[in-house]
């Protein structure tokens, strides 16, 4: 009784809702599917100060379960990643990742999981243990009090402590004497507080001494915890380190040398590696194979073990490329070698050459190259059991171009009743074309889904559909912006003129990843720092980590602007 009225005694009802967390797109979609937009509405000029704007995102943005799960388990070293995804309510896709403000929401179910999770962290933990390590004293009086609040308050709420919050927490303690409980089991109340507490569930970055960032529309630099914060949830996903928190307390974390030991160090780490790999996976939607049903009568080598071979398969490419060979993010769309199983080989028309997971030269595979000839890509971005021009087409003006179509008209009749049936995917998208009130938003991803037709519902890839249609793969890249078309043959040569196209390269090398990042889409007066950001990387090499550190070392990473 204790621990849930003292909650309300500090924190009060409502401490979830209502909270401000970003601006939404400026499309405006945010509908949550594969690849959608960065809200940006394609590349801005940059003109003015738009680069004065806060680069990082929001000032309150809540903990993806991602996030929640690495910083319960690395700030009091609880595992509770099985309870916390079965307690905790999925996050939202929107704008193409999971992790962004306009989808990170709170719900009264996500309110009722904390309090369940928090209780059970506390079970789990060994208080007295806590308790020593973080303070000399365990006697209820202002001192210990303060002593053990400030001690673990730091590490959970990553930063000390107002002295208004350590007064709040501690009534829980004047509660807990007057309920008869001892000092041990107060301090598991505490704590049970500090983790339902908006500074635990969400990233603030407006909390300091003195009240608030400054006048609104003013600039500030970070803290040096705020900064420690922003680099470990960049490259970790988590709370940050003790080193990290030992070169806040020293003041260590201004300086631009500063931050890059800081950054080659953490970089060192295997959860830098699993942030970058978690990041592919959220931006190609990975994540959602496990769960795609396909008609076993169409399908019948398709079952849940493939799919998960299918995003494994994206990933260990990924790895391979961008952090073991040190490649940029564009590599990705040409990659000559592919890791696979015995039946993902199987499915790929290959004879495996063992058991488990092996590596494969693609030399000899004419029709695979690179990420978006891999199964999991076309299946994820199919349409039911039939492959999908419309949807693999906006995959790729979405997720690899970074632009964006508005929906058809509320009025539109988009049924093609007059088509026939058996015909090819091909047949119906050319006579989308041919039509007038298609063609003005078609021509500008249906023709550069031509070139997967060849893939079926599960990617695997044959010269006919099942009614005997001849299978096409020839088609252009509309270019973004300009209206110019780039032929192409074959979904290989596609994945190449991709890869050499300038907003293909800057969607794929920094925007889409820098939208990662800062966990908000991007908007037109991000142009001029997406391109700092890109010149950055590039002076150090172009790989994954170059662009990481470009992030994290320009000037916008450093600084808020205060809500106007």
């Amino acid at each position: 009784m204790v621990a849930g009225l003292s909650t309300f005694m500090v924190f009060g009802p409502g401490c979830y809702a209502g909270v401000e967390i970003g601006e939404p797109s400026a499309e405006g979609d945010g509908d949550g599917d594969a690849g959608d937009g960065d809200g940006d509405g394609g590349d801005g000029d940059g003109e003015g100060d738009a680069c004065q704007r806060d680069q990082s995102g929001a000032v309150v943005r809540r903990l993806s379960t991602v996030e929640y799960i690495n910083t319960v388990d690395d700030t009091l070293g609880i595992d509770i990643g099985a309870a916390a995804a079965e307690q905790l309510p999925s996050d939202l896709r929107s704008d193409g990742f999971s992790n962004q403000v306009t989808g990170l929401l709170v719900t009264f179910d996500h309110v009722e999981a904390y309090h369940d999770l928090a209780q059970s962290i506390v079970e789990q933990l060994d208080v007295p243990t806590l308790l020593a390590d973080v303070s000399d004293c365990a006697d209820f009086g202002q001192a210990c009090e303060t002593s053990f609040i400030e001690g673990v308050g730091v590490r959970v709420w990553r930063r000390p402590l107002l002295a208004s919050e350590v007064d709040s927490l501690r009534a829980i303690f004047s509660a807990t004497l007057e309920e008869g409980d001892d000092f041990v089991t107060g301090a598991g109340f505490v704590l049970e507080a500090m983790l339902q507490a908006p500074q635990f569930i969400y990233r603030i970055e407006d909390e300091i001494e003195g009240g608030g960032s400054g006048a609104p529309g003013d600039v500030r630099s970070l803290s040096d915890y705020e900064v420690a914060s922003r680099l470990s949830y960049l490259l970790w996903s988590s709370s940050p380190d003790e080193l990290l928190f030992e070169a806040a307390a020293a003041g260590q974390l201004q300086a631009t040398e500063q931050i890059e030991a800081q950054v080659d160090r953490m970089l060192l780490d295997p959860r830098a590696r699993e942030t970058a790999l978690r990041y592919i996976g959220d931006w190609l939607a990975l994540d959602g194979l496990p769960s795609i049903n396909r008609d076993p009568a169409l399908y019948p080598d398709f079952n849940v073990e493939l799919a998960h071979d299918m995003r494994e398969e994206t990933l260990r490419v990924a790895e391979e490329l961008l952090w073991d060979r040190q490649a940029p993010l564009v590599d990705l769309l040409t990659a000559d070698f592919t890791w696979a199983t015995p039946e993902l080989a199987t499915l790929y028309g290959v004879e495996p050459i063992g058991e488990g997971w092996q590596r494969y030269e693609l030399a000899n595979v004419p029709h695979r190259r690179g990420i978006l000839t891999h199964a999991g890509i076309q299946a994820i971005n199919g349409h039911g059991n039939r492959p999908s021009i419309v949807e693999r087409g906006l995959f790729i003006l979405r997720g690899m171009l970074c632009s964006s179509v508005s929906a058809p008209p509320a009025d539109l009749d988009t049924s093609m009743s007059e088509l026939e049936e058996g015909k090819s995917p091909r047949y119906y998208s050319e006579a989308r074309l041919a039509n007038d009130s298609c063609n003005v938003c078609h021509n500008q991803f249906d023709p550069m889904g031509w070139a997967f037709e060849r893939f079926d519902g599960i990617g695997a890839w044959s010269l006919e559909d099942e009614f005997g249609n001849a299978l096409q793969e020839d088609g252009w890249l509309v270019v973004p912006g300009t209206g110019e078309q780039v032929p192409f043959a074959t979904a290989v040569e596609f994945a190449e003129v991709l890869a050499a196209d300038a907003s293909a390269a800057r969607c794929v090398g920094v925007r889409k990843p820098l939208q990662f990042a800062v966990g908000r889409p991007l908007s037109q007066g991000d142009s001029c720092v997406a391109d700092e950001v890109a010149e950055a990387a590039a002076a150090n090499g172009g790989s994954y980590h170059a662009l990481v550190k470009a992030i994290a070392l320009h000037s916008n990473f450093r600084t808020i602007r205060s809500e106007d």
